[in-house]
């Protein structure tokens, strides 16, 4: 287990920016995380609420809004392959067969990467990873607390991501299969209460089930794709860039361990989850179209099959087929893109800046896109950030147009009632209205800060020229 903070300290490396994020994503689940840490529940109706809910506990602690849900992550990640390990070990791999398996799998690039952005991959391969564990457990004597296992392995998967919903099914029906009396009935059943109790408040939020039936990330999706057979080859090159050259051994071990109910019970989970994705897509019905990240959970569990894959090959032929493979497997070392622009980044930095300058400023972001996520968490303020439009770019409601539209005394106007000292544009035309009544304190790309000059207070004065002086703009 040393082997995995090596490995995400070499990856870090790897990465050329300050802030690491592998799409917008991230930011939207960093600003969910602080709002759970500040007292709502339900941050969004978008995405389920089990990664807010453990990031925000730690923001309610006190930790750093950005390092929750990485933290989190990092956790999830060490806990998963501490079960794979389990698992090996459960299965008759012996020790150096699981530590050179879990060696694998902890330098693999992608659970290193994954763990170390805000995404919710990381919680939901935990859970992909103790539902394994679980069933594993379940077929042997002795095991202790193993259907509460199962049924908290669904539950955390249903609680993370949609995809992560086909778990449920499988563990109900396991469960169900090997029911002993009524109480074990109504255990079966349990992990369905999570996906069920999603869909209710979401139906009773927006009188739909909203994201889980219009996004094509989900495979609830009834968003049908005609192009399945190249959807799929996309899905299968992402497993293999995930997994690398463990995929081939770790299936090996699978098959070798499958005339065992123990060894069953873990190939239906690996298994029978990937038949699922990749029917779905084959067919056109939705399916994630979020890279090697929908593989997290498969490559956290490959350990157990590469273990036993290990026992039984010889040295030369091991190492061949390692070398092979791995030519074939492993991507290229590129960094992954990130989910901002260094462009942001500058403002947004600069816009923090602005706001310990100024207590109890506000700052309005001119909302672009997504972009405008990215900016709003590296600001690191979320309560003093307000949004001139939703992350869509569309107004915020019918009769409330964008504040920045208009004559600079109209856009005045908006600005002093809602009481900002600090504006940031994404447009020119914004820009050209600001630089009527402002100073422009940043700029990098598209993006620009402004400092408003309306105010008559010569506290104000002097902070703008504080500024000025501390981020001089060409």
């Amino acid at each position: 287990m040393l082997l995995w903070p090596i490995a995400v300290l070499t990856w870090r490396w790897t990465l050329p920016d300050e802030v690491f994020s592998l799409s917008e994503d991230d930011f939207a689940r960093t600003l969910n995380a602080w709002a759970v840490g500040h007292g709502e529940l339900f941050p969004t109706d978008v995405w389920p609420p089990g990664p807010a809910w453990l990031a925000g506990v730690l923001v309610r602690l006190g930790a750093p809004m950005e390092a929750a849900p990485t933290a989190v992550n990092l956790v999830a990640i060490t806990l998963a392959l501490a079960l794979a390990g389990d698992v090996a070990r459960r299965l008759g791999a012996p020790a150096g067969a699981r530590l050179g398996a879990l060696a694998g799998v902890a330098m693999l690039r992608w659970p290193a990467w994954l763990g170390l952005s805000g995404l919710a991959e990381p919680p939901a391969a935990l859970a992909f990873v103790a539902l394994g564990h679980g069933l594993v457990r379940l077929t042997q004597p002795g095991a202790r607390l193993a259907r509460t296992e199962v049924v908290l392995a669904a539950s955390l998967a249903a609680l993370c991501r949609y995809e992560s919903w086909v778990l449920v099914p499988v563990a109900a029906g396991i469960l169900w299969t090997r029911r002993r009396g009524a109480l074990d009935a109504l255990g079966a059943l349990a992990p369905l209460v999570v996906p069920l109790g999603w869909v209710a408040l979401q139906w009773s939020w927006n009188g739909n089930l909203g994201f889980a039936l219009q996004s094509r990330e989900t495979l609830l999706s009834t968003d049908w794709r005609p192009d399945g057979v190249e959807y799929d080859v996309g899905l299968f090159t992402d497993l293999l860039e995930a997994t690398g050259p463990l995929l081939p051994l770790g299936l090996l071990g699978g098959w070798g361990a499958r005339r065992s109910e123990t060894g069953r019970g873990l190939a239906l989970v690996w298994a029978g989850t990937a038949v699922v994705y990749l029917v779905a897509g084959l067919l056109g019905f939705g399916g994630t179209h979020n890279p090697p990240r929908l593989w997290l959970g498969h490559a956290l569990l490959l350990p157990a099959g590469t273990a036993l894959a290990l026992r039984e090959l010889r040295p030369g032929w091991l190492a061949a087929l390692v070398v092979g493979l791995g030519t074939v497997c492993l991507p290229s070392w590129a960094p992954p893109p990130t989910g901002y622009s260094p462009e942001t980044a500058t403002v947004a930095l600069a816009t923090r800046d602005a706001l310990d300058g100024a207590p109890g400023a506000r700052v309005l972001v001119e909302a672009v896109p997504w972009k405008c996520l990215a900016m709003k968490a590296l600001v690191g303020l979320p309560d003093r950030v307000t949004w001139d439009r939703d992350p869509t770019g569309e107004p915020i409601g019918p009769g409330h147009p964008s504040a920045l539209q208009g004559s600079a005394a109209q856009v005045a106007q908006r600005l002093a009632e809602a009481r900002t000292a600090f504006v940031v544009t994404a447009t020119p035309e914004s820009a050209a209205t600001l630089a009527t009544m402002g100073v422009r304190l940043a700029a990098s790309g598209e993006w620009a800060l402004w400092g408003l000059t309306s105010a008559d207070a010569s506290e104000q004065g002097r902070i703008l020229r504080d500024l000025r002086e501390k981020q001089p703009v060409p």
